[in-house]
């Protein structure tokens, strides 16, 4: 072997000794949930709460500890010709729940949608509401809960004379639909784990009626001659 070949092997066996191994693997990417804050709905001052205008819609988002929303700053926004939705927001280190404290009976313009729903990045999403009556004609509630979504009477008209909206869905991502009296001529429910129980079933009074739960039970009382679907149903059954 000549000096040439020599130094080539040399060359080769240092440059191979001293050459780093790098072994590849990937790792499963674990699943983000993003916190939320907690939002509370009551006759108090709003506070820890912004709120953006956009295509005719008023959104009111929870941004801080304490978070507070005024019922009446919502019939204001109303009041101005808007839809509203109310969100916890996708900031925070808290379980991101929806608790109103008084209810809400609201003097609002004609034909007006409200959306209460919790962020789907939240840890717990839990929606609770008292009796709340829209007091104006054709307004629509949609309510959206990541967790449980438990209810008082909803309704058009008065708290003390409720009638029913002409449209309400409310739904529940991971958890159970309790209460009522939900009033409403097309009403939609949609839950995973339960809509009402056969003890306490769901109080309804609804004209048009469309159900469905992933497991529980599917417990609805309903207090006047009811179909099942209607035009536009978001689902078909019961």
């Amino acid at each position: 072997m000549n000096l040439r070949s020599l130094t080539r092997r040399w060359w080769q066996d240092v440059v191979r000794a001293r050459r780093p191994r790098t072994r590849l693997s990937l790792e499963p990417v674990e699943d983000r949930v993003v916190p939320a804050f907690d939002l509370s709905l009551s006759n108090a001052a709003t506070v820890g709460v912004t709120q953006n205008d956009a295509a005719g819609t008023r959104t009111f988002i929870a941004t801080a500890t304490g978070a507070n929303l005024d019922w009446a700053d919502v019939a204001i926004a109303l009041n101005n010709n808007l839809d509203v939705v109310v969100s916890n927001g996708n900031t925070g280190a808290e379980n991101g729940d929806i608790t109103d404290s008084t209810g809400a009976q609201l003097p609002i313009l004609n034909n007006k949608t409200i959306t209460i729903q919790s962020d789907p990045g939240a840890t717990v999403g839990a929606i609770t509401l008292q009796d709340i009556a829209l007091n104006g004609l054709g307004e629509n509630l949609v309510i959206k809960a990541k967790g449980d979504l438990q209810t008082g009477s909803l309704s058009a008209g008065l708290l003390a004379n409720p009638t029913p909206l002409p449209s309400m869905a409310l739904s529940s991502t991971n958890g159970a639909i309790t209460g009522g009296a939900l009033h409403a001529t097309n009403l939609a429910l949609d839950a995973k784990t339960g809509i009402g129980t056969t003890a306490l079933p769901v109080s309804t009074v609804a004209i048009n009626l469309v159900a469905r739960t992933q497991s529980g039970d599917l417990a609805i009382d309903n207090a006047v001659g009811l179909n099942i679907g209607f035009a536009g149903q978001p689902f078909a059954g019961l």
